[in-house]
């Protein structure tokens, strides 16, 4: 494995690039992963029934959250 240490090993600039490569490859996608406090708060209540045997209501409302934030 090699990192920024490896800095002016005649190998480190082949590496960089094979690595850079293999990423456009993959069709990476650079992501920021959306906070918001509601949407957490809802879904902890939601476990919080799970987890005292309300599976029912925790299964509607998680439904309901997936539903209205179809994107998380």
């Amino acid at each position: 494995m090699r990192n920024s240490a490896c800095d002016g090993c005649s190998y480190y600039v082949d590496a960089e690039k094979y690595g850079f490569d293999k990423m456009k490859k993959s069709n990476f996608k650079d992501f920021t992963e959306l906070i918001d406090p509601e949407l957490d708060k809802a879904v902890d209540d939601a476990l919080r029934l799970a987890e005292k045997g309300n599976l029912a209501k925790a299964e509607i409302l998680l439904i309901g959250l997936k539903e209205k934030h179809p994107n998380v």
